[in-house]
Order: structure tokens, then C-alpha cells, then sequence
């Protein structure tokens, strides 16, 4: 059996309205998977590339726990499939991305430990999908998207608002 994408968007909106449709509109566990597919599919170690406004492509790197476009580690990740968080392990240490959003307007694209993330009130997991392929994040406290930027010392920033006047930047897995 195979739905058109149509009747499976009438099928979201007429369920999210609450109304009930009968017949071959039901839902099945196929949607789910193919979601959950999403996050699961990337190899640990995977290398990210930024895309710029401009079209340019860069390599990104790990500066420190920063990443950047330029630097002497190569950045590799992969999406915890259970959560959807986006993590890195560096010298044997697992460490997550974090946001202030929406407690703060930015901050760096930036790692730390699960425990420092848990015992910082001010910091957030950041959960990230796949979306037309690139990276889809949003801060783990709501649904608040982030925006990335990317600033003149080659490090990038997330924001929780687009901004004006600055290079924007889209991550892909290679």
C-alpha cells in the first residue's frame, strides 16, 4: 500500500484538527520510522561542511571544543539516535552541543560533557534533524530554532532570530 504525499498531508492536518478520516488515511508506523530513520542513519564520525550564504562550502573543524572553519581537528559528529542530540568525541570524551537560547541571544557553536550541561541552569542540549539535508536544530528547553552565523574569528554562532548583515551558515553531513 502507498499514500501520495497529498493524501498524507490532508490525513496530518484533518488528524491535527481532530478530525477523523476513515479508510486507507490511518497512520501508520512507517511515518514514525522514517523519522526516527533520520536521526539514526548517521555513521558515528561523521564530518560536517558548512555551506555560506555566498555558496561557498568550508570544512569544519574542532577549536577547542569551538567548532570553526579553519583549525587543525577535523570536525566528525553524529546524532544520537535516541534523543536527536548532536554530539563529538574528543580523546575518548563524549561531549554534547549546548545553547543558552532562549535564556541568551547567542552562543558559539560550542560542546561540553553531559554532566556540565545538566549542572549548568543557564545551558541547554541542542536536538537536531535532518531536514532536506541539513541540519535542523532547535534548543532541547522548547522549540526555539537556531540560526546560524558564522563571525569574523571563523567561529560559529547560533541565534535564536536570523540577523541581518552577517554570513549565514548551513550544516550538511558529508
Amino acid at each position: 500500500m502507498h499514500f501520495s504525499l497529498q493524501t498524507l498531508s490532508i490525513f496530518l492536518l484533518s488528524s491535527q484538527a481532530g478530525l477523523a478520516l476513515a479508510g486507507l488515511c490511518r497512520p501508520s508506523t512507517t511515518t514514525t520510522a522514517a523519522a526516527s530513520a533520520t536521526t539514526s542513519s548517521v555513521p558515528e564520525g561523521t564530518p560536517i561542511v558548512a555551506v555560506l550564504s555566498d555558496g561557498s562550502v568550508v570544512n569544519t573543524y574542532l577549536n577547542g571544543l569551538f567548532l570553526s572553519d579553519q583549525g587543525d581537528t577535523p570536525a566528525t559528529f553524529i546524532l544520537e539516535p535516541s534523543t536527536g542530540r548532536l554530539t563529538t568525541t574528543v580523546g575518548g570524551t563524549k561531549y554534547y552541543l549546548q545553547t543558552v537560547i532562549p535564556l541568551g541571544p547567542q552562543l558559539s557553536f560550542q560542546f561540553d560533557t553531559y554532566q556540565n550541561i545538566v549542572n549548568n541552569q543557564y545551558r541547554y542540549f541542542v536536538k537536531c534533524d535532518v531536514v532536506a539535508g541539513f541540519l535542523s536544530c532547535a534548543s532541547e528547553s522548547g522549540s526555539t530554532p537556531i540560526y546560524w552565523h558564522i563571525e569574523s574569528n571563523n567561529i560559529f554562532y547560533g541565534n535564536e532570530n536570523v540577523l541581518t548583515d552577517v554570513t549565514t551558515a548551513q550544516f550538511r553531513f558529508q
